[in-house]
């Protein structure tokens, strides 16, 4: 089974598109020329992966202390954590009731009315620093405390050039937010690793 049957790579649509158009208006040049990037990425993570199905994937030398039998593919470095969180967005109020006018500028609310409060989650920063992706975990060494996310408990991962999300059992999504426009291989290896683990052929 070749990666791209695993994996969604949202690379052209809109997880990546969103964050690029955040905070400003882009032309149809930008827009073309960001395009053809993404596909002459989205081909190298492609390729490398399933290279890496068929050759392994190379292990790289760790400066941390990794458990027995586990072994690390990749280092990235300036990674934030991500997870939802609920924002208000406003609010509004229903039921029975009126009000009448006291004086300018204020108003006495007579009867009942309900007020409802509008969330929508957003995917807000928790804590940043280096992850570290191997063949049994990918782990935060946060600035302040550090995280995991077992790869026997993925149950989906999301990914494009400026990072992937990451669908848990039992748990929430995480964000994991990073550019991998230069460096293809890591999120080849992001991708095999956890492929590897799902197939039970990297436990």
């Amino acid at each position: 089974m070749e990666i791209e049957s695993i994996i969604i790579l949202v690379l052209l649509g809109g997880f990546v598109l969103w964050f690029y158009l955040v905070g400003r208006k882009a032309t149809r040049m930008e827009l073309a020329q960001k395009d053809s990037k993404e596909k002459e990425f989205s081909s190298a993570v492609l390729e490398i992966g399933n290279r890496y199905l068929t050759e392994g994937i190379p292990v790289v030398e760790s400066d941390i202390k990794l458990n027995k039998g586990e072994q690390l593919f990749a280092i990235l470095n300036k990674v934030e954590w991500m997870e939802p969180r609920k924002v208000v967005t406003g609010y509004s109020t229903s039921g029975l009731g009126g009000s009448v006018r006291i004086s300018k500028g204020l108003r006495f609310k007579y009867g009942e009315n309900k007020v409802t409060r509008h969330t929508v989650d957003q995917f807000q920063v928790i804590d940043s620093g280096p992850l570290y992706i191997t063949n049994k975990r990918f782990f935060l060494r946060g600035q302040f405390s550090n995280k995991t996310i077992d790869l026997e408990k993925v149950l989906n991962i999301e990914a494009g050039s400026i990072g992937f999300i990451v669908e848990r059992d039992s748990a929430k999504k995480v964000l994991i937010s990073h550019s991998f426009i230069d460096s293809p291989k890591n999120l080849a290896a992001v991708a095999v690793s956890w492929q590897l683990v799902s197939e039970g052929g990297n436990s």
